[in-house]
């Protein structure tokens, strides 16, 4: 599963990723921790930001909630049901339903573009389809259509592996985009046009292109591919979550990443319409609306899980000069949804790791990383992602302050909460 390698990550020396750049780790005064190496060639996030996410506390003094499920509408379509028009009137047709999109926290902002695709008037919100980078860990966000007015968006829901998160806003009556259902039809070569918010401060600027690639699998880390649509349309930092359009008005894809390099020029990457309209529907079915307090509990996808844990390589001092080597748990995540929350602790030394599968027909598997064999972590790094299920049962075998003991815990249901 992606989940798990986008948001447990384990450090290794000349670990290049594309997607994704690593955080590196801290020293402290008993462990010392490896480095990580990135790649200049990296696939980047095409968001504007201009500090350090943070995450905004709740306010605790609510009402009784009362939850209300979406009741939306959204047109798809196949690529032959509409003709091909004019880039100009194509334009005219669609600009409308992109928006400019920002995010901040009291420390920091992001800045990207979005699209509309449907509309709630039961619950009285349309609902934008944008990255799940723009608005990662913020808590305040705003839309601003394109002939300037500003709406408080809120968070319906997000799913990282897809870079996917759709935002809703107190209004109706809007221009909404049709999706193209089947983004497997696209043909390299054709022509596509690009509407968003380059460098944070040019909102539904226009760009042409072609399709370069159909389904292009792109390196999301050391272990995992991402499936994205290539473009050599230009794509500029703040075009995250802006849409890439057939040459008839049809939404194609979400742009997400590019190449970044001074060598290179033209080489972007969206979310596919296929992948964007399934993901977009299980946030929206899965989300509730809490009319008393006027708040969103977000949707999730069915069986997505994140790990609260980040395990790493490092160095354990045992007298002067003297050091053994240990993985070790080097950061926790405070979202209660994420499995092994508020179980391990930073700076727990892991020996062992144990899945205990909720299918009985199936024996545990064990990991022992007290040898450190080069590629004991790949190892579980490609058995986590291609084996493990919600409801499964992981167990570590931990020293924590010099005393050793197991910590269990479910693979649980995560949902993104910001």
């Amino acid at each position: 599963m992606n989940s798990i390698l986008k948001k447990l990550i384990f450090p290794v020396l000349t670990l290049a990723i594309v997607l994704l750049a690593l955080t590196s780790c801290q020293n402290s005064n008993s462990i010392s921790f490896g480095s990580n190496e990135t790649n200049s060639n990296l696939v980047n996030p095409v968001n504007s930001s201009d500090g350090t996410n943070a995450i905004t506390n709740k306010d605790s003094n609510l009402k009784e909630p009362v939850y209300k499920s979406t009741n939306y509408t959204l047109k798809e379509n196949n690529i032959t049901d509409k003709e091909e028009k004019k880039s100009e009137l194509i334009v005219q047709d669609i600009v409308n339903a992109c928006v400019a999109i920002t995010a901040t926290s009291a420390t920091s902002s992001s800045r990207g573009s979005g699209v509309l695709f449907a509309y709630d008037n039961e619950l009285g919100f349309s609902y934008i389809v944008t990255c799940f980078h723009v608005i990662e860990s913020y808590s305040d966000l705003t839309v601003t259509l394109d002939d300037g007015t500003e709406y408080k968006a809120y968070l319906v829901g997000g799913y990282s592996d897809e870079d996917i998160a759709v935002l809703a806003i107190k209004a109706t009556n809007l221009t909404y985009i049709n999706i193209l259902s089947d983004s497997d039809t696209l043909l390299r070569g054709m022509d596509v046009i690009c509407i968003g918010n380059p460098l944070g401060k040019l909102p539904n600027s226009v760009s042409k292109g072609v399709i370069s690639y159909v389904n292009r699998q792109v390196l999301a880390n050391a272990y995992t591919t991402r499936t994205l649509l290539q473009t050599d349309v230009a794509i500029n930092s703040g075009n995250s979550g802006g849409g890439l359009f057939a040459a008839n008005g049809l939404l194609i894809g979400i742009v997400s990443n590019k190449y970044s390099d001074a060598s290179i020029d033209n080489l972007g990457f969206a979310v596919p319409s296929k992948i964007v309209l399934s993901t977009i529907k299980e946030l929206l079915n899965t989300a509730r609306y809490d009319e008393a307090n006027d708040l969103w509990n977000p949707g999730y996808i069915e069986g997505d899980y994140n790990f609260a844990f980040t395990i790493s390589f490092g160095q354990k001092s045992t007298g002067m000069w003297s050091y053994i080597n240990v993985v070790y748990v080097s950061n926790m995540t405070d979202n209660p949804t994420d499995t092994g929350y508020d179980s391990l602790q930073i700076y727990d030394i892991v020996n062992k790791i144990t899945i205990k599968f909720k299918d009985s027909t199936k024996e545990a598997i064990s990991y022992d990383l007290s040898t450190l064999e080069s590629d004991t972590l790949t190892k579980i790094m490609l058995f986590l992602n291609n084996n493990v299920s919600v409801g499964d049962t992981l167990s570590f075998d931990i020293t924590r302050n010099n005393t050793k003991t197991t910590i269990e815990f479910e693979v649980s249901q995560y949902k993104y909460i910001a």
